[in-house]
């Protein structure tokens, strides 16, 4: 599980600090990211909680994606609003099951 975690938290910070750089949404670490989250799904399927590191980058992941949206204009904007929502959608999947 604690290697599940680490990547994530290394592909999060590289996937978010290139949206912030204006660069987009890199659509390669976006999937590892949401194939990331899947599996810890799996992983923690049965438990009654999410290990502390995990919980601290879903506090703040729809946030410091979605308000980079602004810097970009029409698909991309779009675009990145949709990554924030789908990316908060699986991690709400794994903190309700």
């Amino acid at each position: 599980m604690n290697e599940l975690i680490e990547s994530l938290i290394e592909k999060w910070l590289d996937f978010s600090l290139e949206v912030r750089e204006k660069k987009g949404v890199n659509e390669s670490l976006y999937e590892e990211l949401i194939e990331l989250l899947c599996e810890i799904k799996a992983a923690l399927d049965g438990k009654d909680a999410v290990p502390k590191a995990l919980a601290e980058i879903f506090v703040d992941m729809y946030a410091a994606v979605a308000n980079c949206a602004e810097l970009y204009e029409d698909e991309m904007q779009q675009r990145v609003y949709e990554a924030a929502s789908r990316l908060c959608d699986r991690a709400r999947d794994i903190c309700t099951d």
